[in-house]
């Protein structure tokens, strides 16, 4: 899962926000890139990709339809026009706010709108889209859903993504790419699930007009998403036939785990199958990068999946330099059968006896006959301060 970032980076000067537009973008998909290269180098290769918005960008790097450079390329030309709007066209303004509405029901809540243009422009989960715009439709259309009592939540960017404000620089755009490389198709190929058409996408579709619908159209993540975890192979058995997701694990590559919240919503809308489905994100916000990397490693080889351990590591047997991981532990658990510390009845007398020791008898003794116990005691001043009091005569100068 590769995801966009484009509510991560707002400002209130226009010339800030044009220039923070321009690299933001750009620089999301260069870690994106980086994060599916390192990936890579662990031996993790993903049966199946989808992107929300821009993040189509890297999970068309990951599936290897496309090289890294034309991956720089779409994402910054995509950063550098949707910075130039303002300056363009410096009469329109654009807004952007998620509803926690379902596809049909925003439309009905669009038809109410009468300030300016509104779209849908992204439907995240079966109860989350994304609205994008006219400044003063978006914020008419927030006053409704807030007196509606639904939840809605005004987005820290002056783009209108995904909407008609994008048409203006189309052609712009298209141009830019016209040089891009498609790259041959690998077999096994990585099926990539497209947030454009909802559906499985090929290599040789990726070229500069899907890129222009990509920033245009709406981003149909929830059908992708859906289609990623409804498509199985048929396993083959002695009683029939079992549809089997092809995925088990559902790693997300970006700059925060953005898509948790709606792929919790679209797993719960399927079976109890998909339940069982695990979710990972490589990076958090406000987490060391490195221990969410390495914990998301982790619960990956847990589950089964087949890391190269040693270069997750950094540990290979050509640095001698560097510490080896020890290779010839038992793969089963440890066996508690037997007992390797000897400890004697003594020692597990005074740790586990019954009974607390008393002031003036103190404590029974382990090897006394019961016909004739024993106790053992040390009077000390520390322990009993009140033996002072008991004195029989004070003692002479």
């Amino acid at each position: 899962m590769l995801t966009d970032s484009i509510e991560e980076f707002g400002a209130d000067e226009r010339t800030s926000n044009i220039n923070k537009a321009a690299y933001s973008q750009p620089i999301c998909t260069a870690l994106q890139i980086a994060l599916v290269d390192l990936l890579r180098h662990w031996g993790v290769k993903p049966v199946a990709v989808i992107g929300h918005s821009s993040g189509e960008i890297a999970a068309a790097y990951c599936k290897g339809a496309i090289s890294r450079e034309s991956a720089w390329k779409i994402a910054y030309h995509r950063g550098r026009l949707t910075g130039l709007i303002r300056l363009l066209t410096p009469h329109i303004k654009g807004r952007m706010l998620v509803a926690g509405v379902s596809e049909n029901q925003a439309l009905d809540y669009l038809k109410r709108v009468s300030d300016g243009k509104v779209v849908i422009a992204c439907v995240n989960s079966p109860s989350n889209v994304t609205i994008s715009g006219d400044m003063l439709g978006i914020n008419q259309l927030h006053e409704i859903l807030t007196a509606d009592s639904v939840f809605t939540r005004k987005l820290k960017v002056e783009t209108a993504y995904h909407s008609h404000h994008m048409n203006i620089i189309a052609t712009a755009y298209i141009e830019s790419l016209h040089d891009m490389e498609i790259l041959p198709t690998i077999d096994p190929e990585v099926i990539m699930f497209s947030s454009v058409t909802g559906d499985i996408v090929k290599s040789t579709d990726l070229g500069p007009k899907y890129w222009v619908d990509n920033m245009i159209s709406t981003v149909r993540f929830s059908t992708a998403a859906q289609r990623l975890l409804t498509f199985s192979s048929v396993v083959k058995r002695r009683r029939g036939r079992n549809e089997k997701s092809v995925v088990d694990i559902l790693l997300e590559i970006g700059p925060h785990s953005t898509l948790e919240g709606p792929l919790r919503q679209i797993l719960q809308g399927n079976n109890a199958q998909k339940s069982s489905i695990l979710y990972l994100s490589l990076l958090s916000r406000g987490r060391n990068a490195f221990k969410s990397v390495l914990e998301a490693a982790g619960r990956m080889f847990v589950k089964g999946y087949p890391l190269d351990l040693p270069r997750v590591s950094n540990t290979r047997a050509e640095h001698s330099n560097l510490p080896a991981p020890c290779a010839d532990l038992p793969s089963y658990p440890w066996n508690h059968s037997s007992r390797y510390w000897y400890e004697s009845h003594i020692s597990v007398g005074h740790r586990f006896r019954r009974y607390p020791r008393h002031d003036l008898f103190g404590a029974p003794t382990d090897d006394y006959n019961p016909l004739e116990p024993k106790w053992r005691n040390f009077i000390r001043k520390s322990e009993n301060p009140w033996i002072l009091d008991h004195r029989v005569s004070k003692p002479r100068n």
